[in-house]
C-alpha cells in the first residue's frame, strides 16, 4: 500500500505537467498576438504609417490616432500584460485567467455584430481558457481577502464617468456618424476597450490571486490614456483635457493603492505564518 501511493500519483502529475506545457505554449502565442498591438502606443504623437490595403483608415490615418492609442493600451498593455504574467506560475494567478474569460464574454456581444471575423480571436482565447492547468480555480469566486474598498471606489467612479461616453459612442456607431470612423468600426472598438478596462478595474478590487498584476496594469493604462487624451484633446472620441487629467489621477491612485495594499496583504500573511509556526 505504501508503494502504490506515489506510483498512482505520478500519472496525475504528468498529466498536469503536460497541461502546463500546452498552456504555456498556447499562452505565449496568444500573448504575442496581443502584445503586437503595443506599436499603436505611438499614435498620439504620429499617425500610424501602415494599414491593410482594404482598410478605410488608410485614407485619413490622422483621424484614428486616439482609437489606435486606446487599442494599443487595452489590447497591448492590459490584455497582453496579463497573459504574459500568466506564463509564470499560472496556477497561482487564477484571477488573470478569469479576467480573460470575462473579457471575452463582454467583448463578444459588443464587437461581433460589427466585426464577425473577430470570432476567431474569441475561439483562440476560449481554447486557451480550456487548457488552463487549474480549471476548477476558474469557478472559484471566494474571497480569502476582503475586497479593496479604495480600488472599488475608484472603479465605480471610472464606470460612472465612462458610461455616458460609451453610450454616446455606441449610438454614433449604430447611426453611422463620423463617416470613415464609423465604417472602420472605431466607435464600437472604443466602447469595447473601455468596457474591458472596467472589467480589469473591478476584478482588481477582489484581491483574489493575481489582483496585484491587474491593479498595476489598469493603473498604467489609465496613465497612458490620460497622456494620450492631453496629446489629442480635440480628436473625436478623445477624453479631452478634463478626462485626461482625471485618467492621470486615477491611474496614479490605482498604482499607489495597489502597491500599498499589496504590502499590507504580504505583511498579514507573513504574520499569520509566524503565528502558525
Amino acid at each position: 500500500m505504501a508503494i502504490a501511493t506515489p506510483t498512482s500519483a505520478q500519472p496525475t502529475k504528468q498529466r498536469r505537467d503536460w497541461r502546463r506545457i500546452v498552456f504555456t505554449v498556447l499562452g505565449g502565442m496568444v500573448a504575442l498576438l496581443f502584445l503586437i498591438n503595443l506599436y499603436r502606443l505611438s499614435a498620439p504623437w504620429a499617425p500610424l504609417a501602415w494599414y491593410p490595403n482594404d482598410d478605410p483608415r488608410q485614407l485619413h490615418p490622422d483621424l484614428h490616432r486616439w482609437h489606435d492609442a486606446m487599442w494599443g493600451a487595452v489590447a497591448g498593455i492590459l490584455e497582453g500584460g496579463a497573459l504574459l504574467s500568466l506564463l509564470w506560475r499560472p496556477r497561482q494567478k487564477p484571477l488573470l485567467m478569469q479576467h480573460q474569460a470575462l473579457s471575452a464574454l463582454v467583448a463578444a456581444p459588443l464587437i461581433l455584430p460589427f466585426e464577425p471575423q473577430l470570432f476567431i480571436i474569441l475561439v483562440v482565447v476560449a481554447i486557451l481558457i480550456a487548457t488552463y492547468p487549474a480549471p476548477r480555480a476558474l469557478l472559484d469566486f471566494s474571497h480569502k481577502q476582503p475586497i479593496s474598498r479604495p480600488l472599488l471606489a475608484l472603479s465605480l467612479t471610472a464606470a460612472l464617468l465612462l458610461a455616458p461616453y460609451m453610450g454616446r459612442l455606441l449610438l454614433w456607431q449604430i447611426q453611422g456618424i463620423g463617416g470613415e470612423q464609423a465604417v472602420a468600426n472605431e466607435w464600437i472598438a472604443d466602447v469595447e476597450h473601455s468596457a474591458l478596462l472596467l472589467v480589469g478595474a473591478f476584478l482588481a478590487c477582489t484581491k483574489r490571486p493575481g489582483w496585484q498584476t491587474l491593479g498595476i496594469l489598469t493603473g498604467v493604462v489609465f496613465l497612458y490614456l490620460g497622456v494620450a487624451a492631453l496629446a489629442l484633446p480635440s480628436h473625436a472620441g478623445s477624453w479631452g483635457v478634463t478626462g485626461g487629467i482625471l485618467a492621470l489621477t486615477g491611474g496614479l491612485l490605482y498604482i499607489v493603492i495597489t502597491i500599498r495594499e499589496s504590502g499590507k496583504t504580504a505583511l498579514v500573511s507573513a504574520q499569520a505564518e509566524r503565528s502558525i509556526s
